[in-house]
């Protein structure tokens, strides 16, 4: 009878520790840019979504860019839980010294896994999911300058502006193309150089085949601004933010071609 009531114990024992790391591992954030960060390994995957499909998203240059808005963690080792070492900030210019092939995490709907990176004389390990091959615009860099910079290294950007409409209401229209991009990093991008507000964060790929998500200010009867989501099966088929005024409204578009990821804005004048 007191060796079972060991072994129960025991047992017990190991259930709270188990529940305790689980809590601990879901409750850790990886950017100050989102606090409320939802890590999905392997074994957790949604509904047996697989994970490895990222992989062919995951680029293989020697430096990468840092995109989350707040900064990213240098951390000790290739877990989500291991001591942070830095806040590598917006921007920042990492050296790969070992990529991780695999899409072994989620993190906020993006997949990936920890690369090996040298930071400011430092080395650790880095969620690439948040990495880029293309260097995150500048505050108020307008989309012709930021397509011009990137065309130096990716001689396959593309950018135009034409104007559609009528003379007494014209329509602006500016068409940048990212070749080879991944959904987030076309997002990130359309996010900063056309002003879609950072509280639309990075939408989930799997859900209903129609969705909206209304911005966080109140809306008028002059005013309002939405996100809307467009899925198949596979993931996005579109992202379109949307505001509307009085006087102007604007429509910014994200869209998968043949040459890449599209990001186009109609703006017009009412």
């Amino acid at each position: 009878m007191n060796t079972l009531k060991i072994v129960s114990l025991a047992f017990a024992s190991t259930l709270v520790l188990s529940s305790c790391n689980k809590k601990t591992q879901e409750e850790t954030p990886e950017t100050a840019a989102v606090l409320n960060e939802t890590l999905a390994l392997t074994a957790e995957s949604d509904a047996g979504e697989s994970l490895t499909d990222a992989a062919e998203s995951i680029p293989s240059e020697t430096y990468l860019y840092v995109t989350a808005r707040t900064g990213l963690s240098l951390r000790e080792y290739s877990n989500l839980q291991s001591e942070k070492l830095a806040i590598m900030p917006y921007g920042s210019r990492l050296q790969i010294l070992e990529k991780e092939p695999n899409a072994t995490m989620k993190v906020q709907h993006i997949k990936g896994g920890m690369d090996k990176v040298s930071f400011n004389r430092k080395t650790g390990y880095a969620f690439n999911g948040y990495l880029s091959r293309f260097f995150p615009p500048e505050d108020d860099m307008l989309a012709k300058a930021y397509a011009a910079e990137l065309k130096k290294d990716f001689p396959k950007v593309t950018f135009k502006e034409t104007v559609q409409g009528t003379a007494s209401k014209p329509v602006n229209v500016e068409t940048l193309v990212l070749p080879n991009a991944s959904w987030h990093e076309a997002y990130f991008i359309a996010q900063q150089t056309f002003k879609i507000p950072r509280e639309f964060v990075f939408p989930n790929p799997k859900g209903k085949v129609s969705d909206m998500v209304k911005g966080p200010k109140k809306e008028t009867d002059t005013w309002f601004d939405a996100l809307h989501i467009s899925r198949d099966k596979v993931g996005f088929t579109e992202l379109a933010y949307k505001y509307e005024s009085a006087k102007s409204s604007r429509y910014v578009t994200i869209t998968k071609v043949k040459e890449g990821i599209k990001i186009e804005q109609k703006l017009a004048y009412k």
